[in-house]
Parts: C-alpha cells; sequence; structure tokens
C-alpha cells in the first residue's frame, strides 16, 4: 500500500493498493508536499545481509 501524507496539514490525502509490479498512480494531488508511506506486505525467505 501507498499512503501520501500533506506535510502542512499531517493528513493523509491519498492511498492505493498496489499489485505486484508496485505500481500506483496519483492524478488528483494538487501542488504542495507531501510525506510517501509504504506499506510493505509481510516477506516470506531468506534476509538480505
Amino acid at each position: 500500500m501507498i499512503i501520501f501524507e500533506d506535510t502542512k496539514l499531517r493528513k493523509q490525502v491519498g492511498y492505493q493498493e498496489t499489485g505486484e509490479k508496485w505500481k500506483a498512480g496519483f492524478q488528483y494531488l494538487n501542488e504542495g508536499s507531501y510525506r510517501l508511506l509504504i506499506e510493505f506486505p509481510q516477506q516470506d525467505g531468506k534476509w538480505i545481509k
């Protein structure tokens, strides 16, 4: 999941579930400063050091 937060308002302004390729598009964001949060799903396999 990808989440956008407005840095001035400190409020979530958009989010989008992503598929296996992690692609997302946001066409309605106004000009300004945003914080991008990425929530990774549970991963299986070995840890990379």
